[in-house]
């Protein structure tokens, strides 16, 4: 083909190059949103199953055991038990409050309560409580400001990957402390968690790894608000997990 002839053509290549790059881009981005909105389902269906589950134990076990303690004081105060009898009440009497502590601590599991009655910070100041007193590590919690306000989206993510980032000091990094940060700004907020724990290559990004550190479930819940998420972690250091995630006027709250 003449050179003059492949000049006339070239606009023509390079304007259905353009488009077909757009199009390129267009159709990544409708994936990228759909995937998004495939784990924002299937997130919110893991918290409302968990939300729905704490409810009906705290409306039928609780209750249930609520009331049986109460028929078990009466009958003490009205019974004069000695010996045997008296030891096996007294037995029952610890059973019946013991169940009735590891059923508190099941609803809290689940969900608990005050992360949405009160507010992120306060879910979170629970959470390290939880765990020092289960786990013996020291942890401190810095939020700034105090009060974050945050839409159910918001607060569940963050919550849920301060609870991994938790679960994971305890049970495989042996760690003697841990910082927790919060920090919220209008245009963004970040959570930083630390710990002195043995540490680990996360540039061993095997299936199996990711899954024990519960570190695609932390990806999944960042890369759906649009956020990012660093793991710096080496043997014998510690880790370090760096979350930043912008906040959007409509979905704050």
């Amino acid at each position: 083909m003449p050179r003059t002839q492949c000049s006339r053509l070239y606009p023509l290549f390079s304007v259905n190059r353009r488009k077909r790059n757009d199009l390129l881009n267009n159709l990544l981005k409708t994936t990228d949103d759909n995937l998004r909105q495939i784990i924002s389902r299937l997130n919110s269906l893991r918290e409302e199953e968990q939300i729905t589950l704490a409810r009906r134990i705290h409306d039928n076990l609780s209750q249930t055991l609520t009331a049986l303690q109460l028929e078990i004081s009466i009958i003490g105060s009205g019974t004069s038990m000695t010996g045997a009898a008296a030891e096996h009440f007294s037995h029952v009497k610890e059973l019946t409050v013991t169940l009735m502590d590891t059923t508190k601590e099941l609803i809290n599991g689940l969900r608990p309560p005050l992360l949405d009655d009160f507010g992120i910070v306060a879910g979170l100041e629970w959470l390290v409580s939880r765990y020092q007193t289960d786990s013996g590590f020291v942890c401190t919690v810095l939020a700034e400001p105090k009060e974050i306000s945050l839409s159910f989206d918001y607060r569940t993510a963050l919550y849920r990957i301060a609870e991994e980032a938790l679960e994971n000091a305890a049970r495989h990094a042996s760690a003697r402390t841990v910082a927790l940060s919060l920090i919220g700004s209008s245009k963004n907020i970040r959570l930083v968690i630390s710990d002195d724990g043995v540490g680990f290559n996360p540039r061993l990004k095997t299936e199996a790894a990711a899954g024990k550190f519960g570190l695609l479930q932390m990806h999944e819940r960042v890369y759906f608000l649009g956020g990012e998420i660093s793991i710096d972690s080496s043997p014998d250091i510690g880790t370090s997990i760096v979350v930043q995630i912008p906040l959007v006027s409509e979905e704050s709250e």
